[in-house]
């Protein structure tokens, strides 16, 4: 993991590698396939059905994070699938911050034009 700036956080947090992102997304999907079922047969609510199955994906990030010496933030599962390096650009020239795509040709933050 390494620490990044995220923008829909507006702090840095501990970001997945590829291996630690399928790690986690592979927990993920099997919550949610398991949470299907479970509010198939039980008729429970979607918040009922999270409160069972989001812990453990959330413990397994927090897990990873602490393992690279940071601290995970407690987020939702569908915002915790954006903390991805992957889904990030380099950090711009000027400001230091990361382009918020691998694509971006501006800086969203001060607006420089991204180097070629």
């Amino acid at each position: 993991m390494k620490l990044l700036y995220y923008w829909g956080c507006r702090a840095g947090v501990p970001m997945m590698d590829e291996t630690e992102f399928d790690e986690v997304y592979s927990a993920y999907t099997s919550a949610i396939r398991k949470m299907k079922t479970y509010r198939a047969s039980s008729h429970a609510t979607i918040a009922q059905a999270a409160a069972k199955f989001h812990p453990p994906v959330r413990a397994l990030y927090r897990g990873l994070a602490a393992k690279a010496g940071r601290q995970g933030p407690p987020v939702q599962l569908d915002h915790l699938m954006k903390h991805r390096l992957a889904a990030y650009g380099p950090p711009c020239t000027k400001c230091g911050l990361p382009l918020r795509t691998p694509e971006a040709k501006l800086c969203a933050a001060c607006g420089a034009k991204r180097a070629a």
